[in-house]
């Protein structure tokens, strides 16, 4: 992110660059490296590209940026925005022991086999359909955090405001998705494919010899997070999935788990993965 808004910013050549708090060159080549690969930035030249300048304007991850106009693109904007605006703050359940139960009741009513990022969405859509007077209330009897809520609704709002002023600038958004032979795409569908274009680089295969799964970049072992809807609702593992965060303790978990397809990885970065 802080990459890419020095390259917004004119700044190309960010090695020699003079940081207050110098990051390992490493890092800095892996990020452009990354940036690349999402279309931020030009193969040949690293400048930013257009599709960098308008991921650029928005205040979340690139990926996150990313998703977002592909989630324009597949006609759900606005379910993706709500599931990156959760996902951006603190957990939204809580998880003091007096509501630990009620989160757990609250994750099993309204858990998607499909992942995370779908069952948040519903969680969401629940809460927003309860009348005003109602909301805190609602929230308490479901174990939910309604300020971290309040503060996912305040980013809901600046990412819409933002999304527009995209969409009103000459040019429009611009960025595509290409179809698929499958013309009757479910919402939950377009949501998990709008992820697919942020975060094919979070994605992970399971390995049915070993029963754990490995990134599919890297080939590192990494496990559920049992947090996640489908350690709890999945009896079979799902053959791909994407993550939004990894934790470490003694092994590597996946946090903010959702199944996806692999042509849907192979759509969002056709060239990189014909090259793997």
């Amino acid at each position: 992110s802080v990459v890419l808004q020095m390259k917004a910013m004119g700044i190309d050549d960010l090695l020699p660059f003079e940081f207050l708090d110098m990051p390992p060159p490493e890092a800095i080549v892996k990020a452009q490296e990354m940036l690349v690969l999402l279309g931020a930035l030009d193969p040949s030249t690293l400048k930013i590209t257009q599709l960098g300048k308008q991921l650029s304007e928005f205040p979340i991850e690139p990926e996150a940026a990313r998703t977002l106009l592909a989630g324009h693109a597949l006609g759900v904007a606005d379910d993706v925005i709500v599931v990156v605006a959760l996902l951006a703050t603190e957990n939204i359940f809580m998880q003091t022991k007096g509501n630990h139960e009620s989160s757990d009741r609250c994750k099993i009513q309204f858990a998607k086999s499909v992942g995370d990022h779908v069952t948040l969405l519903h969680i969401y859509q629940a809460y927003d359909r309860q009348p005003g007077h109602s909301k805190k209330q609602w929230c308490q009897s479901n174990g939910l955090n309604i300020r971290q809520l309040q503060k996912a609704e305040d980013i809901m709002t600046q990412l819409r405001d933002l999304l527009r002023v995209t969409k009103n600038r000459e040019g429009g958004v611009g960025f595509e998705v290409k179809n698929t032979a499958e013309e009757n795409f479910a919402d939950n569908d377009k949501l998990r494919r709008a992820f697919c274009c942020g975060y094919f680089l979070h994605a992970a295969y399971f390995e049915p010899k070993l029963q754990m799964y490995r990134t599919l970049i890297g080939n590192q072992p990494v496990h559920l997070h049992p947090s996640s809807v489908i350690f709890t609702m999945t009896k079979k593992k799902p053959q791909l999935c994407l993550f939004n965060s990894m934790v470490q303790t003694t092994r590597k978990y996946m946090k903010d788990v959702i199944v996806v397809r692999s042509e849907w990885i192979s759509e969002a970065a056709p060239k990189f993965f014909q090259s793997t």
